[in-house]
């Protein structure tokens, strides 16, 4: 986690900006030069986001790899009827029954290698999630 990610972090946990370094650090049980010193460094220890994801509430690690980098749909495209119409023409399928298309990317698009591994990251959570529905449903 970076230094600007715990700030956006905390504050939204804390509700406020005003002395969130000191209401955090009360938070996390630390001192507050703990706070200030890894703003400087702009990195955090790995164990303060675990921690705050429990202050937030987080129970479960989601199925999906990030949760905040894309925007997509699960399109269930009829068999007879492949391939998907998409506009961008970018598709991964995930199933016969399904295809995740039509991507679009809150930050800078990333590079096509990162694309490849993110969309296909997502393609296996949709798979899991229907797999868990299979599983529920039948």
């Amino acid at each position: 986690m970076t230094g600007d990610d715990f700030r956006t972090a905390s504050v939204a946990l804390l509700g406020s900006a005003l002395h969130w370094q000191h209401a955090i650090a009360d938070r996390l049980d630390i001192d507050v030069a703990d706070v200030r010193q890894w703003l400087d460094d702009g990195q955090v220890p790995p164990w303060v986001e675990d921690r705050l994801a429990e202050l937030i509430g987080a129970r479960d690690i989601s199925p999906w790899p990030r949760d905040d980098w894309v925007i997509g749909y699960a399109v269930t495209a009829d068999p007879e009827e492949l391939p998907a119409d998409v506009t961008s023409g970018v598709v991964y399928a995930t199933d016969i029954d399904t295809v995740l298309c039509e991507v679009a990317w809150f930050d800078p698009t990333p590079a096509p290698a990162e694309i490849t591994r993110l969309m296909e990251a997502a393609a296996d959570a949709i798979d899991r999630i229907s797999d868990a529905d299979d599983d529920i449903f039948s």
